[in-house]
């Protein structure tokens, strides 16, 4: 018995100790992880800063967890310590590859030092995975269109990114009428729409409008130039002034996000002639909240409208006519961010799909009922509230 208990001791303790090994920690849209996971390395990838602190992977091991765990798991205090740990870089790594690609990084589209810095890495290591999508950004903010499309090809080419991924923003970028305007709210739901436009020419017609890097009134204007939107200057100059003054005085983030859908409103406003869409990337943030009553689902967007129209006949014809949904069912490419495009994006399907789902039912269209019912039931696996996403179909 003794024996026994001291071999299971053992046991338990070479486990535990396993479980603390520093491991290198992906990019979570390349490989998604638990939170214990990434609150582990991050500790232990903190203490090997401490104690190799010239040791590059040490500190870029360290940022991705901690960025996963603010992203992932809405550890928002972590958000300080980003900066933080960039200042450690710059003390004991400076000139290197993952001090500027993470000091640019940090910074963000907002300033000619971010971009900088973004430059100097890229230099330094072309072809690295992590450093594509953020000279993508800059090309796309320093409106160079021919250097970002020869970008995304190489990018592309490199096999890094997520099939799964670039199937959901397919589907999104089918199911816009023409010319329209949507309203995207990062870089995971932006920067492969500029990939299919600029790689695969699909629906270059559709005008991707990030609703942070509207804030910057340089780029904002060549964007709208390049697809013929209108803002009145005198109009364009009261947001810019009165952003300019808000985060002169730490506007809050609920401030910001107002700002955002009083332009998305004025944007609307003045061009009766496109129509305007917000992803539903956007989930529930307060930019959304505060437009809900002239949204409109059509399918992995919602449509901005004054006035009420149909909305299910343009759900119906996205899935009937436009959507592409075999990868749903088969995967015969290897993709590490399948669970992540699962749970950040595929969830998106279920509201229309329910929908139209009921709607079947009701109009007794049995077979296609079947159909996407099948589609829900796959979808709502991937979900912690399979169980009442079912409860909806009728």
């Amino acid at each position: 018995m003794k024996r026994t208990l001291f071999l299971l001791t053992c046991l338990l303790a070479s486990l535990f100790i396993h479980a603390q090994q520093l491991q290198k920690v992906p990019f979570f849209l390349k490989e998604r992880k638990d939170s214990l996971f990434y609150e582990q390395q991050r500790s232990l990838w903190a203490k090997e800063t401490k104690k190799s602190p010239k040791n590059e992977e040490a500190w870029l091991s360290y940022f991705m967890a901690n960025r996963a765990l603010i992203v992932l798991y809405n550890k928002e205090e972590l958000r300080k310590d980003q900066v933080t740990l960039v200042e450690g870089m710059e003390k004991a790594i400076p000139y290197t590859f993952t001090y500027h690609l993470l000091k640019g990084w940090v910074m963000g589209g907002e300033s000619d030092a971010s971009y900088n810095h973004i430059e100097q890495a890229y230099h330094m290591q072309p072809t690295h995975p992590l450093i594509y999508k953020e000279v993508v950004i800059w090309r796309e903010v320093k409106s160079m269109p021919k250097e970002r499309k020869e970008l995304n090809k190489k990018w592309f080419e490199s096999g890094e990114c997520s099939p799964n991924l670039m199937n959901y923003m397919a589907n999104l970028l089918l199911s816009l009428e023409k010319e329209a305007i949507l309203f995207t709210f990062g870089d995971l739901d932006t920067f492969p729409l500029w990939m299919l436009q600029d790689v695969k020419s699909l629906r270059t017609d559709i005008a991707p409008c990030n609703v942070y890097m509207l804030r910057k009134p340089e780029y904002r204007q060549k964007l709208f130039e390049r697809y013929g939107i209108q803002l009145p200057q005198e109009e364009a100059a009261q947001f810019d002034e009165e952003f300019k003054k808000g985060t002169a005085v730490n506007w809050s983030y609920e401030q910001q996000e107002d700002w955002n859908a009083r332009l998305i409103k004025a944007i609307a406003k003045h061009n009766p002639q496109k129509p305007v869409y917000v992803s539903l990337t956007g989930g529930d943030r307060p930019t959304v909240k505060l437009l809900e009553e002239r949204l409109y689902l059509t399918g992995l967007a919602s449509k901005f409208s004054e006035q009420k129209f149909d909305n299910l006949a343009f759900m119906q014809k996205n899935y009937e006519q436009h959507y592409l949904l075999d990868y749903l069912t088969y995967s015969f490419v290897p993709d590490p961010s399948l669970p992540f495009v699962q749970d950040w994006f595929n969830q998106n399907y279920i509201p229309s799909f329910i929908k139209l789902h009921n709607h079947y039912v009701l109009s007794g269209e049995m077979e296609k009922a079947a159909k996407i019912r099948k589609y829900v039931e796959l979808i709502a696996k991937s979900s912690s509230d399979e169980k009442s996403i079912l409860k909806m179909l009728n």
